[in-house]
């Protein structure tokens, strides 16, 4: 039975169990680790990655805060402001995403569906400020604060 919590630099981290897929095919199965404190930012604590490419299996991307001089990073801020950069999670050249607030009262529609008051921000990867997504324009994303 899977753990739903793990102690990572003493704090109890809620454990979210990730598999991304290929034409059905697993290509990544992991296991984030994620704390809540007091004021209710939401702490990035660190996450045991298996991906999957041609038979080949690696555990690059792994990592945990307070091991290897990996630190923890913000999932999510508690006041998010306007065009503040944030970092979600740091090992010196393997993990290394950074966010940036872009909107905190956004809306968008998923379905049916129309959200309000959504935090919007900017992801990328690494300390250059390349864009994670595959286009020419930043990967946006979007976190419900409420439903309309």
């Amino acid at each position: 039975m899977l753990a739903r919590t793990r102690t990572v630099l003493g704090i109890e981290a809620t454990v979210v169990h990730d598999v991304a897929r290929e034409n059905g095919e697993v290509i990544e199965d992991t296991y984030d680790w994620y704390a809540q404190d007091r004021t209710g930012t939401v702490w990035y604590l660190g996450e045991d990655t298996t991906s999957y490419d041609g038979g080949q299996v690696s555990h690059e991307g792994s990592w945990e805060a307070g091991v290897d001089g990996a630190y923890a990073g913000i999932a999510m801020p508690a006041d998010p402001e306007l065009g503040a950069p944030y970092r979600q999670e740091y090992l010196r050249g393997s993990a290394e995403d950074q966010g940036v607030v872009l909107d905190v009262r956004g809306k968008v529609t998923v379905g049916s569906q129309l959200y309000r008051r959504v935090l919007m921000t900017r992801d990328y990867a690494g300390w250059s400020r390349r864009w994670s997504s595959s286009s020419s324009t930043p990967a946006a994303s979007a976190t419900s604060w409420s439903s309309a």
